[in-house]
């Protein structure tokens, strides 16, 4: 079975569709999503609606949460805030309902498990899993489970990371990754609609054999752009920003 593996779509629908047509190119089986399809862009409708009908399995997260109003934002960023609330006017009460409903926790197959952000200290949509004190109680928490894969999202940076010999071991940047049969790994695609690892691309994996490739795709960023200044989602100006836009119209 050849799966695509997808995370933190955030209502990019320009960079979706982009990975959408690379998966159909590599002949993917199914395609999984480990949730944040809506949140920080301006197509959650459309994005909501095309994860409905090209994922196999999804898991929740907690910016779909928040839109789906079962998680309080009140700790998110000021421009996720922003976004959430403009979400929750414009989407279709079905699709909320839709997001209202997936879980937490999801298992691909028997030796796959799936969540959004971590398994410890329980399965969550909220910690991330980036320093090696949470990458530890990661695998400690995967050790103890039937699984000896779970696949992450969250921190929108493509990453592996297993323990060898009783040291942990972390990869980033590899195009591919063969998995060794014995040892558990926990393993992130990175972001379709917001990548967070200098690389503007969409980022998702494939999935087949016990082997990880991991992709980048070129989408129209600038409509990307464009849509979210219409909609108002575009990142408020800073307080430097603004003070210098102020003394440029004192001086024309």
């Amino acid at each position: 079975m050849r799966y695509g593996v997808i995370s933190d779509v955030h209502a990019n629908l320009a960079a979706l569709d982009a990975v959408c047509r690379r998966f159909d190119a590599a002949r993917v089986d199914r395609i999984i999503c480990l949730g944040d399809t809506v949140g920080y862009h301006a197509h959650p409708n459309e994005c909501v609606a095309r994860i409905r009908e090209r994922c196999d399995v999804v898991v929740a997260g907690n910016h779909d949460r928040a839109a789906a109003g079962t998680l309080d934002p009140f700790d998110f960023p000021l421009v996720a805030r922003r976004a959430i609330a403009w979400t929750r006017r414009v989407a279709d009460p079905a699709h909320l309902a839709y997001l209202a409903r997936l879980p937490i926790l999801a298992a691909l197959d028997a030796a796959t498990a799936l969540v959004h952000a971590s398994l410890a200290p329980e399965p969550n949509d909220r910690h991330y899993i980036s320093s090696p004190e949470r990458i530890a109680a990661n695998l400690d928490a995967l050790a103890h489970r039937p699984e000896r894969l779970c696949w992450f999202g969250h921190t929108h940076r493509p990453m592996v990371h297993t323990s060898r010999d009783g040291r942990i071991w972390s990869q980033r940047g590899a195009d591919a990754v063969a998995l060794d049969a014995g040892a558990r790994y926990l393993i992130n695609p990175g972001s379709v609609g917001q990548p967070r690892d200098r690389d503007p691309r969409a980022a998702c994996a494939i999935f087949d054999d016990g082997r990880v490739e991991f992709l980048r795709v070129e989408f129209d960023t600038a409509a990307t752009r464009r849509a979210a200044e219409a909609a108002g989602l575009a990142s408020p100006p800073t307080a430097l920003a603004t003070a210098r836009a102020f003394v440029r119209r004192l001086l024309t």
